[in-house]
């Protein structure tokens, strides 16, 4: 199932509610623990303005930032569950079988080798 082409503002207008719900999410998670900004910038190696930035719901913060702010939060667990395989089972059960036909044909290599 192929997702449409979205121009930079579409994309932007999608992505803006969902980041903010996600910046407002690991804000209370820092308040829940008892953490300042500065604490937790300090504990994921960046800059208390980063972390503003990403509380905040800013786009360009990073995946490596998230997940830095996640695992200081306890929550890195969390970032596997983004993106569930059964939606593209078809997809993956292909590559497992060309990966296994592959290994299978260097079993087969090997031992005619020998």
């Amino acid at each position: 199932m192929s997702r449409p082409n979205y121009e930079r503002g579409a994309l932007a207008l999608k992505a803006e509610p969902v980041l903010q719900r996600l910046g407002e999410r690991i804000r209370c998670a820092r308040r829940g623990r008892g953490l300042s900004i500065k604490e937790l910038a300090s504990k994921a190696g960046v800059a208390p303005e980063t972390v503003r930035r990403l509380e905040m719901g800013n786009p360009g913060s990073s995946l490596s930032l998230l997940f830095a702010v996640l695992f200081v939060l306890g929550h890195e667990d969390e970032l596997e569950h983004l993106v569930v395989l059964s939606a593209d089972r078809g997809y993956v059960i292909g590559k497992r079988r060309k990966a296994l036909d592959r290994d299978e044909r260097k079993i087969r290599d090997m031992l005619d080798e020998i």
